[in-house]
């Protein structure tokens, strides 16, 4: 076998052809390479195999075979290697190839038998924590044995040494109980910054129908509130187990050291965890209600902050400000309920370990004993211990786990949402399903490169349905049939919601087929039907990452009427945009959007409603001169509302209510399908109001034009 210097090329080089081997092996690997690699140098190659076939490993050859090259790793080398080691192994976990993706348990698992984890977490650790804490009730009974009466005993020596322990175990047990809340936050650390790692890798890969069901306030409280609880979480798991087993031993001291009354306080303290339980579980249903109604809110700021410039033009500040206050006022509630839960809690804490002292210690007199300074101290010593664990400790783990198993569930739920299908997979929902995107033997994003002209392009999908939730009786899309070949224009037209923008998504693999097939041949270019800028020059927001041509770009601007509109820019097309393009018109943005939709060199163009946003005269220019001049050689899918430019068009598919209705040429639809005919006819009348609207803005424009010199000349003549 080949070594090398870097761990990833020997993982590389011996590469499983599984998920589930690629994983183990790696994550094995993981566990052999220390952190630091002189700890590895210590041992030579005979021991390190040693200690490897000790572990019984499965693949023991492969790590055996790993051993030179594991002992020559350099401190930068080991760390690129964690590094890439952790990458391969995302990519393996949520990428295209993986067979299968392992569950919320067997990542727990996973996580919990890392060394550090163990050793920070173990049970033998937590004991120890625990035994400083029974020890001093025991120490300060000894040590007060020499203040009683007539004892003989216990010497005075003996009582400084009982003393000098007491000290030295509460030092011990504070020195204990910060090493673990130390550890117990550096783990929370690691968990909830791994939890925002994937909460932000997965929003990235959300398919449009998981967008649908989630929104931005809920992925912001989530990567805010939610991950938070694991700081708490991880310090207060351990007494659910460790408070029944210290409960346990304190009793049995206490009966050994008291006797049976002083049960009676212990007993008291136990008919509470009930009530505990209960509390608990009620601040988990307050505690989803609360992330609700915060996903509300966080959703409602993020909107008016996006129309902020809307709601300040029509001086809407306080209907929108009363509504954030109507959102947080009903937060604020469940938050009250769930501080309210909480201050009983600490309430009991008070009340309850006094009371339980109280009850021994009237149960030891009346039962015709002498109350003792020896028995008063010890009782209060054991329950003391008693106070942290049942009435402190145990209360607030309840709460705090049952807090975190809401934020677990609803980060789960999220992570389980389905994700954009890449283009180089091929995913067969149902067995009877099949989704074809024809590869080529030099491709590299699933379609067939762009300029061989001996292959066709096109676009089949035969009885296709699809639906935008999952759980939804009712398909978006429905039997869908729709075929476009190589060259040709169709257009899709049809009423508002009737399934057009669906039907371009799935062609984009947005939305996964229910039921049928989809073959695409070619690679797509993709205009949306909302246009979008981000911050750069609009000569970026145009060329996209794609090699900038001087030719071709001057071409694209001008089949897309930008030209005028640069030249009022200050610097032209390096001119830099506001978020979101928010310093252009509509008009523009749509145009920008359609040029870097066009200035792709691609097969496809699916063009979604890009005339409705413009003018009639600026409309009919793109597509004259774009969509059939520039684009004339391309497959063209274009959707829109204008029925004007029918005419032109080879092929037109009326969509309504998600299903086909009609298809065929203009002329064919015209003479004979009545649909079509009234569609043409309402469109008519939208076209003619939409022109008088456009020629009376024209004539004022002129009217205020032409009266700008003299009420100018008025104005100096007023101010001299």
């Amino acid at each position: 076998m080949r070594h090398g210097n870097n761990l990833f090329t020997i993982v590389a080089y011996e590469a499983p052809s599984t998920y589930s081997d690629a994983a183990k092996r790696m994550q094995r690997i993981v566990l052999y390479l220390p952190d630091k690699p002189d700890e590895l140098s210590r041992y030579g190659d005979d021991q390190l195999m040693e200690i490897i076939t000790k572990k019984d490993d499965p693949d023991e050859q492969f790590m055996l075979s790993c051993v030179p090259s594991l002992k020559r790793l350099t401190p930068r080398d080991n760390m690129i290697a964690r590094m890439q080691i952790q990458n391969l192994l995302f990519n393996l976990e949520f990428g295209d190839n993986s067979e299968s993706r392992p569950s919320t348990r067997d990542s727990a698992l996973s996580t919990a038998s890392e060394p550090s984890t163990v050793s920070q977490y173990s049970l033998p650790q937590q004991m120890e924590n625990a035994r400083p804490s029974l020890c001093r009730p025991l120490l300060i009974t000894k040590f007060l044995t020499y203040y009683e009466p007539n004892q003989t005993e216990m010497t005075k020596s003996d009582a400084c040494i009982y003393a000098a322990l007491f000290v030295l175990v509460t030092l011990v047990m504070v020195i204990s109980s910060h090493h673990y809340i130390l550890g117990s936050f550096h783990l929370a650390m690691k968990i909830r910054i791994a939890a925002c790692s994937l909460i932000y890798r997965k929003a990235l890969k959300l398919s449009k129908s998981a967008l649908a069901e989630t929104t931005i306030g809920q992925m912001v409280n989530l990567l805010s509130n939610d991950v938070s609880r694991f700081d708490f979480a991880t310090k207060g798991v351990h007494f659910l187990w460790l408070t029944p087993i210290e409960t346990v031993v304190v009793m049995y001291l206490v009966y050994a050291y008291v006797g049976p009354t002083g049960l009676a306080g212990a007993f008291f303290l136990l008919l509470f965890i009930p009530f505990q339980m209960y509390m608990g579980k009620k601040t988990s249903q307050y505690r989803l209600r609360t992330a609700l109604r915060t996903d509300e809110r966080v959703r409602l700021m993020s909107e008016i902050i996006t129309g902020i410039q809307v709601i300040k033009m029509y001086t809407w500040e306080k209907p929108f400000a009363k509504l954030v206050e109507i959102s947080r006022r009903k937060e604020i509630q469940q938050i009250q309920a769930t501080s309210i839960i909480r201050a009983m809690v600490m309430s009991f804490n008070l009340f309850l370990n006094r009371a339980a002292i109280y009850i021994c210690i009237l149960t030891y007199v009346l039962t015709g004993n002498t109350l003792n300074a020896t028995y008063a101290y010890t009782i209060t010593s054991f329950y003391g211990v008693l106070r942290n664990v049942v009435t402190k400790a145990f209360p607030k783990a309840v709460t705090q786990i049952a807090e975190t198993s809401v934020s677990v569930n609803r980060i789960k739920k999220f992570l389980l949402y389905d994700e954009m299908k890449l283009s180089n997979e091929t995913n067969n929902i149902k067995m009877d399903i099949k989704v074809q995107y024809t590869k080529h033997q030099n491709d590299t994003n699933g379609f067939l490169p762009t300029g061989n002209k001996n292959r066709s392009v096109g676009i089949h999908m035969k009885n296709v349905s699809v639906k935008w939730v999952k759980t939804l009786p009712e398909n978006n899309l429905e039997n869908i049939t729709f075929n476009v070949d190589s060259s040709q224009l169709v257009a899709i037209v049809g009423p508002v919601g009737g399934g057009k923008t669906t039907l371009l998504h799935t062609i984009l693999k947005e939305l996964p087929p229910v039921e049928g097939s989809v073959d695409i041949k070619g690679t797509l270019s993709y205009a949306s039907q909302e246009p979008w800028l981000f911050g750069a020059s609009l000569r970026q927001n145009i060329t996209f990452g794609e090699e900038f041509k001087s030719q071709k770009y001057k071409k694209v601007i001008g089949v897309c009427a930008l030209e005028r509109d640069f030249t009022l820019f200050p610097y032209g097309d390096l001119t830099l945009v506001g978020e979101r393009g928010v310093t252009l018109s509509g008009g523009q943005r749509a145009r920008i959007n359609l040029a870097r939709a066009i200035y792709k060199d691609a097969d496809i163009y699916l063009l979604d409603d890009p005339l409705s946003a413009v003018d009639t005269h600026v409309g009919k220019q793109l597509f004259d001169e774009c969509i059939c001049g520039y684009l004339r050689n391309k497959c063209v899918v274009l959707v829109t509302h204008q029925l004007q430019y029918l005419r032109n068009v080879e092929v037109i598919y009326l969509l309504q209510d998600g299903k086909i209705e009609t298809s065929g040429s203009y002329t064919e639809l015209q003479a004979s399908d009545s649909k079509f005919t009234k569609l043409l006819t309402n469109n008519q009348d939208e076209e003619e109001e939409k022109f008088d609207k456009e020629e009376i803005c024209e004539k004022e424009d002129t009217v205020n034009s032409s009266q700008d010199a003299p009420t100018q000349q008025k104005n100096l003549e007023t101010l001299e």
